[in-house]
């Protein structure tokens, strides 16, 4: 079918009626966060970004990289994607072929087949979201034939609720990958409100470093650092913006158990690094709304 450019949901007696404009999926300058847990039980963080272009077929794709750095450096490569007429194709790392991923092109009760030899999706219905930012995007939801109580979401330019690039997978064996945050020129348009961060924070490996959990992330104001043990040596939290300027520099003193931190004041994505005597103990990154 074609795509029905003005779809109406009727609410409460008023209609509603879905923008015109299509927000693409593949474009740079784009970050996204899924979560995943496989059989080790160990959760973990995974970003994706799109990022340069390269030929295959004389059709052009942009190159899909990931990290498990919450600092976003020692990015690897993750195969290749192109958007066209409002669907978009992957190629995964090692395969010669590719497969869709997604399909905007599509109304109310069509079935769609992604991936070769998966289950099919049926659009239940097409709502709207209202992003951080307060951009308004329509939101597609799935479910699945032939597995009850499996359903899926996509919004229009950010992607699947199950991660960017796990759309249609129903999910590994062994994982349930969810879609943590997404941002967009360094601005945090979507968070999953059933984390309470946008990664999985480890400190680093060291029994003389104390592992803590950061919240709330992303915050509009301030934040606190909880230790799991009593903080025993002193501490300085460096907070660094996306230029790697620092921006702001706490003093934390021994025998703490938690501290509450004002934000910088401007909005976007910052790094933070927890320093003793000039050693990294652990870093990570937070976002200001």
């Amino acid at each position: 079918m074609k795509k029905i450019l003005f779809a109406f949901l009727v609410l409460f007696g008023c209609g509603t009626a879905f923008s015109q404009v299509y927000f693409p999926l593949v474009e740079e300058g784009k970050v996204w966060s899924t979560y995943h847990i496989f059989g080790t039980l160990i959760p973990y963080s995974e970003y994706n970004k799109f990022e340069g272009d390269t030929v295959i077929g004389c059709i052009i794709y942009k190159k899909v990289w990931k990290t498990t750095d919450t600092n976003l450096v020692a990015w690897v490569p993750e195969g290749q994607i192109r958007e066209s007429n409002f669907k978009v194709y992957y190629i995964h790392p090692g395969s010669s072929y590719e497969e869709l991923v997604y399909d905007f092109m599509v109304n109310t009760g069509d079935t769609i087949y992604l991936h070769d030899g998966y289950p099919p999706y049926i659009l239940d219905s097409i709502d709207l979201i209202t992003l951080l930012n307060g951009e308004q995007r329509p939101i597609y939801y799935y479910s699945s034939p032939e597995f009850p109580g499996l359903v899926e979401s996509w919004i229009e330019g950010v992607g699947s609720s199950r991660g960017i690039l796990e759309s249609g997978f129903l999910g590994l064996p062994g994982d349930c990958p969810r879609m943590m945050c997404f941002t967009e020129n360094g601005i945090l348009k979507y968070k999953n409100p059933s984390f309470e961060s946008c990664y999985i924070l480890t400190a680093i490996n060291n029994p003389a470093r104390n592992e803590f959990t950061l919240y709330p992330n992303p915050t509009s104001g301030v934040f606190t650092i909880q230790f799991r043990d009593k903080q025993m040596v002193p501490l300085i939290m460096e907070f660094n913006d996306l230029t790697g300027k620092v921006v702001k520099t706490v003093n934390l003193q021994p025998g703490l158990n938690s501290v509450t931190i004002q934000a910088p004041s401007s909005s976007g994505m910052y790094f933070f690094r927890l320093l003793n005597a000039g050693e990294l103990m652990s870093s990570g990154k937070f976002f200001v709304y």
